[in-house]
């Protein structure tokens, strides 16, 4: 249990660092959107759910990764369309990106899911504390 909050904390301030650069890059200027300082709740909660379908799922890499992938977007999904009705707070909007959905996901940030899931099912042995 100590190993999953130390990686959901891990995976939180990565991912604060992963989306922030991202967002800076693309905007040309310093970009950070999350809700918490130099942390990010969606990136520490799908860091954790990859670990443990990795750990406990005893299935093919391939359909781990399908799996952690489907996972992924529809946290993604649940995730913008809470902060956009609880939090009354749109902190992305994908609605001029191809294929989007509502703005909340799309196919280029789905496939950054994918490539995000399966770098982690690599390296993942090696995050064992």
């Amino acid at each position: 249990m100590v190993n999953y909050l130390f990686l959901f904390i891990i995976f939180g301030i990565i991912g604060w660092i992963i989306d922030t650069t991202y967002r800076s890059i693309i905007s040309k200027k310093y970009d950070s959107r999350t809700q918490l300082l130099f942390f990010s709740p969606i990136y520490a909660i799908g860091g954790t759910i990859l670990i443990i379908i990795y750990e406990n799922v005893k299935v093919h890499f391939i359909i781990q990764i399908i799996i952690v992938s489907i996972l992924l977007i529809i946290l993604e999904l649940l995730s913008g369309i809470f902060s956009e009705k609880i939090m009354k707070k749109k902190y992305w909007d994908y609605s001029n990106n191809k294929w989007n959905f509502k703005g909340y996901i799309d196919a280029l940030h789905s496939f950054y899911w994918i490539i995000l899931a399966t770098l982690i099912r690599i390296i993942y042995p090696y995050l064992k504390i």
